[in-house]
């Protein structure tokens, strides 16, 4: 009798049990619902992350073309400079809205050596967002033959350009929301503007291409 009376003053109750597992439980809860906070926080931040980048990577793109568009007859005298050609010739093939613009530039990024036909443009959904895109075709001035368009960024809030209608040195110009393919030389400069899905207006991107010369 002795002994059993000793095994039971050294082990647990039933109720002592249920409060430890209730205990445990409780613990086990609060440290799940702390990782899933954390990992929707790191989704939440990765994503946001990986969405500047996306855009900031479409910029650099834009800027990057945009740079170095260059006119119709540049391409045909490599030996020859802007300012030899006369007005006529000097007139780039560059169109532009406020949603889209047409340009002519070197290759860039794993495309071949070459001049190339950029057409960015935006797509609006229904519900705000849209997508932007970009078709790039080799320049070829007697061939209007245009190629599937690619995407560039989609889920964007907004995409916003403007040309500048001056001389190079921006004095006594003014920003205008076309330009006109025909009659007029390139813009002295082009801002951009992209929003991304989040809503975030991000800073106006400025780009002057570089042959830039009105007509």
């Amino acid at each position: 009798m002795a002994s059993a009376r000793k095994f039971r003053a050294g082990g647990f109750t039933l109720i002592e049990l249920l409060v430890a597992v209730s205990l445990l439980s409780v613990l086990l809860l609060l440290l799940f619902s702390a990782m899933r906070t954390g990992v929707r926080s790191w989704q939440v931040a990765v994503t946001r992350i990986d969405a500047v980048e996306g855009v900031a990577q479409v910029e650099r793109f834009l800027v990057r073309i945009v740079s170095q568009a260059r006119g119709r007859a540049a391409s045909m005298a490599s030996n020859t400079t802007w300012g030899d050609l006369d007005p006529l010739r000097r007139q780039g093939l560059f169109e532009g809205q406020s949603d889209r613009f047409v340009l002519v530039a070197p290759g860039v990024n794993a495309l071949p050596p070459g001049l190339y036909r950029y057409e960015v443009f935006f797509l609006a959904r229904s519900g705000g967002e849209g997508d932007l895109w970009v078709r790039i075709d080799p320049y070829r001035p007697n061939d209007q033959t245009l190629s599937e368009p690619r995407l560039l960024r989609e889920d964007i809030a907004g995409f916003a350009v403007r040309y500048f209608s001056g001389p190079a040195d921006r004095a006594g110009g003014e920003w205008v929301n076309e330009w006109p393919g025909e009659g007029r030389g390139m813009p002295a400069a082009m801002e951009i503007r992209i929003q991304s899905g989040d809503g975030e207006e991000r800073p106006a991107i400025i780009a002057a291409p570089a042959v830039a010369e009105m007509a």
